[in-house]
């Protein structure tokens, strides 16, 4: 196996993981998270395993509003009250 065959498998597998990775479910992406933070792992890569490890949301981010760890709480921003749907005729000509 020469190195370029090297690299491609490298690249592929990794392209795998991660698309593995963000089509999981989040509740067995936290399992998953959780469960690696007991292997030994380098100060960076523990940091994000312990970030995945402890997001509640739906979606991962940390700066929409389905995120129930978000700073907001839900009495400080008050929902949007109903408005009116006005329909406006088109001009023919």
């Amino acid at each position: 196996m020469n190195a370029q065959s090297a690299i491609v498998a490298v690249v592929v597998l990794a392209s795998a993981a991660y698309a593995a990775w963000t089509l999981l479910p989040a509740s067995l992406r936290r399992t998953l998270a959780t469960a690696a933070l007991k292997l030994p792992l380098p100060n960076v890569i523990a940091a994000r395993v312990r970030a995945h490890a402890a997001s509640a949301s739906s979606c991962g981010c940390s700066g929409c509003d389905r995120n129930p760890l978000s700073t907001k709480s839900a009495a400080a921003s008050p929902t949007p009250a109903a408005r009116p749907i006005t329909f406006h005729r088109r001009s023919r000509g």
